[in-house]
């Protein structure tokens, strides 16, 4: 396993509460550093061209990358993505910085 990541992607169905434990590709996890990019990966390889905002298919990701918990500048950082083309057009993404300020 690349070095810095915890290993494995934790998957909830928010409908039936179901946990999957999901194991990344070490290709993946080199070529979409961070978790911006590899939250974004996720959600590209799982969109569908029909699917709506509140669809239940549809993804909420929260990550980080692979230097948190290190002493660097920016290594607190998390990232929470979604999609949501039907109605504005866009995806988005927020970050949370070690601090506990949203940004």
């Amino acid at each position: 396993m690349l070095g810095g990541y915890a290993g494995k992607i934790l998957d909830v169905d928010l409908e039936t509460g179901e946990l999957k434990d999901k194991m990344p590709d070490e290709e993946i996890l080199r070529r979409y550093i961070g978790g911006k990019g590899l939250g974004l990966k996720l959600i590209y390889d799982e969109f569908r061209d029909d699917m709506q905002p509140f669809d239940p298919d549809n993804l909420l990701v929260f990550s980080t990358g692979p230097a948190t918990g290190a002493r660097v500048p920016t290594s607190g950082v998390s990232m929470c993505l979604r999609v949501n083309l039907r109605l504005q057009g866009q995806s988005g993404a927020g970050t949370q910085e070690g601090n506990g300020d949203l940004t």
